[in-house]
């Protein structure tokens, strides 16, 4: 039988089986523009990517790329980010477009399937940030056998690319927090080492009093 991940694993505990199942059930459904009169699936746009998990994960696995240059991408998503590195992402966003191109969006006109810069927006909406497409180039690659292997490399092509504000993106995640070196509570006092009356605070040492800091 030929593995799925549209099925639970042979392995799945029983008492595990619902929560598989409660998943399969929400990548089936569709997100919605809000308001609406459910806030269980709303919340989608202005700019996406895709309404359901299996619109791009074809039968729970990864999403076929374009194999012709004028088919739009669709089942895959182009990263973006500028030299440098992260802490808490890995990557540093692209100032402008953030960490990826939304290419589908609410807008009434781009939903009649319109493109390009010519896109009539109404007042509130927001157009696709570009159209994606895929060109493949062809080589071959040699085992030291003397085994030919035929390989080919994408190239993104990106046009319809709207300029926008710089803007920090704002995914699905939880707020980051710095955390800090200090427990919650009152802010300590400065500190000082006291010595005898007449004696410097610590023997052989001079200056101010230590005062220690937040970090």
């Amino acid at each position: 039988m030929t593995p799925s991940a549209m099925r639970p694993a042979a392995s799945l505990p029983r008492d595990a089986r619902p929560n598989f199942h409660a998943g399969k059930a929400l990548a089936h459904q569709p997100w919605v523009t809000g308001p609406t009169i459910t806030d269980a699936r709303d919340g989608l746009g202005p700019l996406y990517n895709a309404r359901t998990c299996l619109a791009c994960h074809i039968n729970g696995g990864r999403g076929p790329l374009p194999e012709r240059a004028e088919q739009p991408l669709f089942a895959g998503v182009l990263r973006l980010s500028i030299p440098g590195k992260d802490r808490a992402l890995g990557v540093v966003p692209e100032p402008t477009y953030g960490d990826q191109l939304q290419t589908q969006s609410t807008a009434l006109a781009h939903q009649l399937r319109a493109s390009g810069q010519d896109i009539a927006l109404a007042k509130g909406e927001v157009a696709p940030e570009a159209t994606i497409r895929v060109r493949w180039h062809a080589s071959e690659f040699r085992y030291p056998d003397g085994t030919a292997v035929a390989l080919r490399r994408p190239e993104a092509l990106v046009s319809d690319l709207r300029p926008r504000r710089r803007r920090r993106r704002r995914g699905l995640r939880a707020p980051q927090r710095r955390l800090g070196l200090r427990a919650p509570g009152p802010r300590p006092r400065p500190l000082r080492l006291e010595g005898q009356p007449g004696e410097p605070a610590h023997p052989g040492r001079r200056g101010p009093p230590s005062r220690p800091r937040d970090r």
